[in-house]
């Protein structure tokens, strides 16, 4: 399961963890949506090249999901590196 079919609403994070949570809800808007505008070009008959555009655009934004999760996964590395140390943030 990606992390777009996980996301939930949840407390809000500061810092750098709280900009990762809020570029996750910005690629999930964009993936609906590019979805909703799929759906609604299904109704025209001159849409094919726009379904083939649509679908191009869905599989870009779905890219972004992997290296937000690293990106992610960095910061709680760098965290708990930071936290293991007594250090600052």
């Amino acid at each position: 399961m990606s992390f777009m079919e996980q996301c939930t609403d949840s407390q809000v994070r500061g810092g750098l963890p709280g900009e990762l949570d809020r570029v996750r809800g910005h690629v999930s808007d964009a993936v609906l949506a590019l979805r909703r505008a799929r759906v609604g070009s299904w109704v025209s008959d001159a849409s094919a090249g726009y379904h083939q555009i649509l679908d191009d655009q869905i599989a870009l934004v779905r890219r972004l999901g992997p290296l937000i999760d690293a990106a992610d996964s960095s910061v709680r590395a760098a965290q708990t590196a930071r936290d293991q140390a007594g250090l600052p943030w």
